[in-house]
């Protein structure tokens, strides 16, 4: 919001990175913008996994946190039922 549009061509080499590596972005919620100058509001932070680890983590989900003095959103991974480990000490 705010600014110009974004061409095809601009993002074309990070399309096909997602595609290569069959990557998807994690379900995630809070706010649609997650960078700004208080001009112009994009979300170019983001959370992105490949099918090796949504398989066992398909439940998880990313929340975005409130807005600080950096210019970007920092972004926390939530899992809210994962099993722990067994320690084996040996």
């Amino acid at each position: 919001m705010g600014g110009t549009e974004v061409q095809c061509h601009e993002i074309q080499s990070f399309d096909e990175c997602i595609i290569t590596y069959e990557l998807q972005e994690v379900r995630s919620s809070d706010p649609y913008s997650t960078w700004t100058n208080k001009t112009i509001w994009t979300r170019i932070d983001r959370a992105f996994v490949n099918a090796y680890w949504f398989n066992p983590f398909d439940f998880c989900q990313v929340f975005y946190m409130a807005n600080s003095l950096c210019d970007h959103t920092a972004l926390v991974m939530d899992f809210p039922w994962c099993l722990k480990p067994k320690l084996c000490f040996q």
